[in-house]
């Protein structure tokens, strides 16, 4: 279970650049922080990974005015 989740956590980790997720052996849960300002502290928690991923998309379209923009190619 533990490695698994792990696993899982960096699967996360590669596919979510604006995001961090590890795992917690002590709470068995995934936790995912933003890597950009909401402009307050988000710290989200879920021992299911797909209910995580739609907490993050939450996250994101909530404070959509606070998240970096990708620059426009030159």
């Amino acid at each position: 279970m533990i490695d698994r989740a792990r696993t899982i956590a960096q699967r996360l980790n590669a596919s979510e650049p604006d995001w961090y997720v590890s795992f917690t052996v002590a709470g068995r849960a995934l936790v995912a922080m933003p890597l950009w300002d909401p402009g307050k502290k988000v710290i989200l928690t879920d021992r299911d990974p797909r209910s995580l991923w739609f907490q993050m998309r939450h996250v994101e379209q909530e404070f959509a005015s606070r998240r970096p923009q990708p620059a426009m190619p030159a």
